[in-house]
């Protein structure tokens, strides 16, 4: 697989005010990586879609590690991610 244009892990999901549980932000621990907000009062949304994103890293890794490693369900993940970016459509 190429060489990834994301940021490098590990992410962190933080909310951006302490005293407010609608305002949720990922973060490498410098920089911002993305925001989220809750609408219409779904706090827990905001918060969930936060960790969500934030393991991303963690969960890319893990499934090369398993498609290396021979199991055929990650390395057809690998494999799709691969196509996809071929195509253009990873963007």
């Amino acid at each position: 697989m190429s060489e990834s244009k994301h940021t490098p892990g590990s992410w962190i999901a933080l909310p951006n005010d302490p005293k407010r549980d609608d305002f949720w932000r990922v973060s490498d621990g410098e920089d911002f990586i993305c925001q989220m907000f809750s609408k219409h009062g779904e706090f827990e949304n905001a918060k969930a879609n936060a960790r969500l994103i934030a393991s991303a890293p963690t969960m890319i890794a893990y499934i090369i590690k398993k498609a290396e490693a021979g199991d055929m369900e990650a390395a057809a993940i690998v494999e799709a991610a691969a196509a996809a970016k071929a195509e253009g459509r990873d963007e």
